[in-house]
């Protein structure tokens, strides 16, 4: 049960980091007025959205091996490394998770693209040979997954895309629909 030198460093990152927010964040909202929509705050967002994409596709393809599992655990497990993390914080604050709001902005889409840029480079540019090519080019190929899903998350913030999802309507009855319940139609924003 050995604990790396870099495992002891990402557990210190995350409790200086939520020793700060749950202290300072009180006083930007109240004094500063922001809000979780602030751009500092986004792009936080989407700086770690990238790194936690890259490296739960980088820990799959260590841990899993690359003969041993198919890609797609490994795409997966960048998906659930980069959002999950997310999901906890919105339950524990009693809020409805980010990413199954189909109308605000795309939260699981950029670091899945993410993960399957790292993922297809991963396959066809590098080999199972431990080499300085090698080690070279997974650092690119992480940049390049890195900078796909950090972009992604900022255009989606900026910008209206969505993906297609159910527009629920109320299930009221009215006299003009004969009785009969409204029922959900498609809707693309």
């Amino acid at each position: 049960y050995g604990v790396s030198m870099e495992q002891t460093l990402y557990v210190q990152i995350t409790a200086v980091t939520t020793l700060l927010t749950f202290y300072v964040w009180p006083t930007l909202e109240s004094k500063l007025g922001w809000k979780d929509t602030a751009v500092l705050i986004c792009t936080a967002d989407a700086l770690g959205l990238g790194a936690f994409s890259v490296l739960g596709t980088q820990k799959a393809i260590n841990v899993l091996g690359r003969d041993k599992a198919h890609p797609l655990a490994w795409v997966l497990s960048g998906l659930v490394s980069s959002c999950f993390g997310g999901i906890i914080r919105d339950m524990m604050i009693l809020q409805k998770p980010r990413v199954l709001y189909p109308e605000r902005t795309l939260y699981a889409t950029p670091p899945l693209l993410g993960s399957i840029v790292y993922t297809v480079l991963t396959i066809f540019f590098t080999s199972t040979k431990n080499t300085t090519n090698q080690l070279r080019n997974t650092q690119i190929i992480a940049s390049i997954a890195f900078l796909v899903t950090f972009v992604s998350r900022v255009i989606c913030f900026n910008t209206s895309l969505r993906l297609p999802h159910w527009d629920i309507k109320s299930t009221t009855k009215t006299d003009n629909n004969n009785g009969e319940d409204d029922k959900p139609s498609p809707r693309i924003d």
